[in-house]
């Protein structure tokens, strides 16, 4: 339950970043709204691209060190696969769907 918690309240914190960046950028119009989003977006891309890397580096590491097997890493490469792929899914859907 404490494990569920634990990602129950980073998926709600991650989720209002968006909430509050275009809250702030709403007082000065939709060109300083755009800005913003576009620069959330850019911030976004860019730790989830340091935390794909971290990622894949230590599962190296583990796999150098015979911790974990070579099915392990590619089991890890699948998840950062996903991940990476879910935000041109979700810009997908709103294109279908808008």
């Amino acid at each position: 339950m404490k494990r569920f918690l634990t990602k129950l309240s980073s998926v709600i914190a991650i989720s209002t970043i968006p909430a509050l960046a275009f809250a702030q950028a709403s007082g000065g119009g939709l060109a300083s709204g755009t800005t913003a989003i576009t620069n959330f977006n850019t911030w976004l891309f860019a730790f989830i691209a340091v935390c794909a890397i971290s990622y894949l580096t230590f599962k190296c590491v583990q796999l150098a060190g015979e911790k974990i097997q070579w099915i392990d890493l590619g089991y890890a490469i699948a998840k950062v696969a996903v991940v990476g792929g879910v935000p041109v899914l979700a810009a997908w859907a709103y294109a279908v769907y808008a």
